[in-house]
């Protein structure tokens, strides 16, 4: 199964998407990636995060909820990124062909993404109108941000693997 299609499947709201939105996410989502990907490279990312105060952090892996994080950003009085050791290893272990550094720099291209989502600089919406409990309320397919995001994180470190790859059920 595709990576993207597997991330827009797990999305809570994946049941309400009609088939032209399925199609309209996969095809849109890596064209905006790639739009994105031209703007910045890995040393612009950088250039802006330190511009931008950011604290980037390399951690070995906390105790985790049922989800497993890769990395995750904080944006508050401080500004920080998290990227997980123990999953720059797993990764190179699964995906030897990819060095430890570009495994960082997916990680934190995916996470300066969401930080340009959170800024509005890079809009990462895809709404549908969803009947619950009698009315009709909007709802954000949040897997669109997520599919860009890795997209983009492969795009901008150049390589031929998805950063969601090492999540990707056999």
């Amino acid at each position: 199964m595709d990576i993207n299609y597997q991330t827009l499947k797990a999305d809570r709201y994946y049941k309400h998407l009609s088939t032209n939105d399925k199609q309209a996410i996969l095809e849109k989502a890596p064209k905006m990636a790639s739009i994105l990907a031209s703007e910045y490279s890995p040393s612009k990312i950088l250039e802006r995060l330190e511009a931008d105060r950011f604290k980037i952090n390399l951690v070995r892996n906390a105790e985790q909820s049922a989800v497993k994080y890769r990395a995750r950003i904080e944006i508050g009085k401080e500004r920080k990124i998290f990227i997980y050791e123990d999953s720059i290893e797993e990764f190179t272990t699964k995906f030897p062909q990819v060095t430890k550094e570009q495994v960082k720099m997916m990680f934190l291209a995916h996470e300066f993404l969401h930080y340009l989502e959170h800024t509005q600089e890079a809009s990462l919406k895809y709404e549908i109108k969803v009947n619950q409990f009698g009315f009709k309320r909007t709802r954000n397919i949040h897997a669109y941000s997520e599919i860009v995001a890795n997209e983009f994180a492969k795009l901008v470190t150049n390589s031929s693997i998805n950063p969601m790859e090492i999540d990707k059920e056999n």
